[in-house]
């Protein structure tokens, strides 16, 4: 903590290692910082801080501010305030507030670079919190970003000017009815405050917020139709800088056998693309590739090993459950395997479909179901004996239940309500209840609902929200 609190306040100007051994009177040599990072690393593993890798000298750990005073050094805050200002007002407050933290960490980043290219350090600070294609990210910054938005809105919800939050203690009152992020948390307010003003009430002129960040290429079985195993790579827009000289020319996804031009203005478009898997593979790789040849993404996705032939999958929403642990609050499965394998069901199980046709040659499939607390699902071949626990205790945070179709997406057919976990004291809730398609809060201001201790408790939603639109 004291090398963060070194790096948050400030470096000389021979840089960070240069300033801390010279404030701790050491020789700044390579077995020092050595020294020092190793006890880095043990400290942030024994206190389970979040630590960044530097990208830029060979992926070593290094002491960041991003972990306790949200990625910003104090040298920066008028850089970062400034950097704020300027997304504000191409970019609403209710676009920012509901995109993902990994999105707008790469928009924070991508912005700052095209902007301001001068500003080194914090650029270095913005991204560490981008996920590359090796190694995922903490998107800080995105969480930094978001929860601003949501103070921004909840300011001007409450007719409140940003100059209240000068004041530490009525800052603290506030800030605890605003409905933040758990992750949210800064340390300085000083330059931020001027920057929450409210937004005008016309967006038209503002940018529409665009994920340019590469989704994932999954394994998932299409429970909503076909019932096959696919290869499914999510819809997406892409871009990149250095791909400026291939604008307007061929490209292709060949795995999947798309085609396209990269648009002359604008991200790369890319519609969901979906491939029925009929052999297994230890692993699948799809290109984006220009009409050289030349690779312009990779997408990877973990497959199947000849000495485990199993796959098992949510019988409701078609998502892979990763062993031994993914079972764990599910109540349906459908669980595929090689004729070679012999699958052995406990008390508790009821098999809801001994023959559900599978994709894969060479592979049956079942649909079961679990009616106990517990029970235990076995899995052999003469090589080998695997036992899987099949737990039905729900995890232990806010769920969102009621009945819906079977499909990816949640489509609910009913208003749904919130269940909350059991807890041995009274406590009150802040909740907000958001129209995403009208952009409006439903919720009355500093809406709270008191809970008693008890076991999981419902919070009906139906006072709030109207029933779903049939259409």
């Amino acid at each position: 903590m004291a090398l963060s609190e070194y790096a948050y306040y400030g470096e000389c100007d021979a840089g960070f290692w240069k300033g801390v051994c010279d404030r701790l009177k050491l020789q700044n040599t390579q077995g020092t910082r050595n020294a020092l990072r190793e006890v880095v690393r043990q400290g942030s593993d024994l206190l389970g801080l979040r630590v960044i890798r530097d990208k830029r000298n060979e992926g070593v750990r290094c002491v960041s501010t991003l972990c306790l005073q949200s990625g910003i050094p104090q040298q920066n805050l008028s850089h970062f305030a400034q950097l704020l200002e300027e997304l504000a007002r191409q970019y609403d407050w209710w676009d920012i507030a509901h995109a993902e933290p990994e999105d707008l960490s790469q928009l924070v980043y991508e912005f700052c670079r095209q902007k301001h290219p001068q500003w080194g350090k914090l650029l270095k600070f913005l991204e560490s919190s981008c996920t590359d294609s090796d190694e995922e990210a903490e998107p800080v910054s995105g969480e930094l970003l978001q929860g601003l938005a949501v103070v921004a809105q909840a300011l001007e919800r409450q007719g409140l000017a940003p100059v209240v939050l000068q004041d530490a203690h009525q800052r603290e009152q506030l800030l605890q009815n605003f409905c933040l992020p758990n992750t949210f948390f800064l340390r300085s307010w000083d330059n931020l405050i001027q920057v929450l003003t409210p937004q005008e009430e016309s967006s038209n002129y503002r940018c529409k917020l665009v994920s340019l960040r590469k989704k994932p290429l999954l394994l998932m079985l299409d429970v909503a139709d076909s019932m096959d195993i696919q290869l499914v790579l999510s819809a997406q827009m892409l871009w990149q800088p250095d791909w400026r000289n291939w604008r307007g020319t061929y490209a292709q996804i060949q795995e999947r056998g798309w085609e396209t031009t990269l648009p002359i203005d604008g991200a790369l478009e890319i519609p969901e693309l979906t491939l029925p898997i009929c052999d297994i593979a230890q692993g699948w790789v799809w290109h984006l590739r220009s009409h050289t040849g030349k690779s312009l993404v990779e997408w990877h996705c973990r497959g199947v090993t000849q000495d485990f032939p199993v796959l098992i999958f949510d019988a409701w929403t078609g998502d892979r459950l990763a062993l031994p642990h993914g079972l764990k609050g599910k109540t349906e499965i459908i669980c595929f395997y090689d004729r070679i394998i012999q699958l052995r069901m406990s008390d508790g199980i009821e098999l809801i479909d001994s023959f559900v046709p599978c994709s894969i040659a060479g592979w049956r499939g079942q649909q079961l179901q679990l009616i106990s607390e517990k029970a235990q699902l076995t899995i052999c071949s003469a090589q080998f004996t695997q036992i899987i626990d099949w737990d039905n205790s729900q995890t232990n945070y806010p769920q969102l239940r009621g009945i819906k179709l079977k499909r990816k997406e949640s489509t609910y057919l009913e208003v749904p309500s919130i269940w909350y976990p059991p807890i041995t004291l009274a406590k009150t809730l802040n909740i907000q209840v958001e129209d995403i398609k009208n952009r409006e809060v439903l919720t009355e201001s500093n809406e709270q609902v008191r809970l008693s201790p008890s076991s999981w408790q419902q919070i009906t939603l139906s006072r709030w929200m109207a029933l779903p639109d049939p259409g």
